[in-house]
C-alpha cells in the first residue's frame, strides 16, 4: 500500500508523453526565445521520440502565448518559453495579462541569458551612462523595449527616474524587432541582451555603454555596469532570463521528467553550439533553482514597479 503512490507517479512519468509536444514562443520568431526553444527541443525530441512542435504566439511582452498556455491541459504536451518579465512584470504593468503567474503555472525550467545591456546608437559618439545622461538632457530620446511591461520597459522607466529624464520608450513585439529599431536609427537606445543585438552591434551602427548585475559582463570587460556608473536602483543589480513553464496542475513525475530532460539538453552538441552563438554561459537550470530565483527576484520587481507609479496598460 504504502507502495502504490510511488509505483503510479513512475508509470505516470513513463506513459509520458503520448502525443506531440507543442512549445510556444512568447516572442517575435528568430529572437532568443525562439531559438532556445528549438534547441532544447531537438534534444527533447530525441530523448523523448515525441515531435516537438514550435508555434510563435507574439504580443503583450509574451502575455498572449502565456494565456493560451494558461488554458492548456496540464498533460505536459504544452510548453511556453517565454522572458522572465512576462511572468513577474507582465501582471504588475498589463490590465489584464490573462494570467496568474503564482496559480496558472507550474514552473519547470531557467535559462541564464547573462547581463542586460545599454546600447546606444553610435552616431551620438556616447561611450558611457553619464556621456548619455548629458545628451538626454538636451536632446530628445526614444528607447527601443520588446513590449509593454517587459525588462526593457521597466529599467528605462527606472534609468529616467534616476537621472530626471524624459527617455520615451517604444514598445515593438520582441527584441528582435527593437534591435532592427536601433540598427535604422528608428530609436536612439535600447537596453536589451547582447546576443539579441547581433545585428546593430555587428553593423556599427550600435555600441553597448553599460551591463546590468553586479560584476562586468564576461564579454565586455571593458563596460561598466550601471551600479559602477552611479545607478543605485535594485533592478539595475538583477539579469533576466528565459523560462520554460506548463499548465498548472500538472502531474509532479511529469513536471520533474520534464525539468531534468532540459537540464540534461544541455550538455548537448546542438544547445553547445546555441548557447556559443549567443554568447550564455550557463544551460537551463532545473525546477528548484527556477523556484529559487523567482521568489528572490519577483519581490524586487514589484517593489521596483510600485515605486515607479507605473499603472496598467
Amino acid at each position: 500500500m504504502l507502495a502504490a503512490p510511488l509505483l503510479a507517479s513512475r508509470a505516470t512519468a513513463q506513459a509520458w508523453p503520448t502525443q506531440n509536444i507543442r512549445i510556444l514562443n512568447g516572442f517575435s520568431a528568430g529572437g532568443l526565445t525562439d531559438l532556445a526553444a528549438r534547441s532544447y527541443g531537438e534534444f527533447i525530441q530525441q530523448a523523448t521520440g515525441a515531435a516537438v512542435v514550435h508555434e510563435t504566439k507574439a504580443g503583450a511582452a509574451g502575455a498572449l502565448a502565456a494565456g493560451e498556455v494558461k488554458r492548456a491541459a496540464p498533460d505536459g504536451h504544452t510548453l511556453l518559453v517565454t522572458a522572465s518579465s512576462t511572468l513577474i512584470l507582465s501582471p504588475l504593468l498589463l490590465k489584464n495579462p490573462g494570467f496568474d503567474p503564482d496559480k496558472d503555472f507550474t514552473l519547470i525550467s531557467y535559462m541564464p541569458t547573462g547581463n542586460a545591456v545599454a546600447f546606444v546608437r553610435t552616431s551620438l559618439g556616447i561611450s558611457n551612462l553619464k556621456e548619455l545622461v548629458e545628451y538626454a538632457r538636451k536632446n530628445p530620446v526614444n528607447a527601443g523595449t520588446s513590449g509593454p511591461g517587459g525588462f526593457s520597459h521597466v529599467t528605462i522607466v527606472e534609468l529616467n527616474k534616476s537621472f530626471n529624464l524624459k527617455i520615451e520608450p517604444v514598445h515593438y513585439r520582441g527584441e528582435v524587432l527593437a534591435m532592427q529599431a536601433l540598427h535604422t536609427g528608428e530609436v536612439q537606445m535600447m537596453i536589451g541582451t547582447w546576443s539579441g543585438a547581433r545585428l546593430p552591434v555587428g553593423a556599427g551602427t550600435a555600441k553597448a555603454i553599460a551591463v546590468t548585475g553586479t560584476q562586468r559582463a564576461k564579454r565586455l570587460p571593458d563596460v561598466m555596469t550601471f551600479q559602477e556608473q552611479g545607478v543605485t536602483s535594485e533592478a539595475f543589480r538583477l539579469t533576466p532570463y528565459l523560462c520554460i513553464v506548463g499548465p498548472a496542475g500538472m502531474p509532479e513525475p511529469i513536471a520533474q521528467r520534464l525539468s531534468d530532460l532540459f537540464v540534461r539538453a544541455g550538455s548537448s552538441e546542438r544547445v553547445q553550439k546555441f548557447m556559443d552563438a549567443f554568447d550564455m554561459d550557463e544551460p537551463a537550470q532545473g525546477r528548484a533553482a527556477f523556484r529559487n530565483i523567482y521568489d528572490r527576484e519577483a519581490p524586487v520587481w514589484t517593489k521596483t514597479v510600485k515605486s515607479l507609479g507605473l499603472t496598467p496598460q
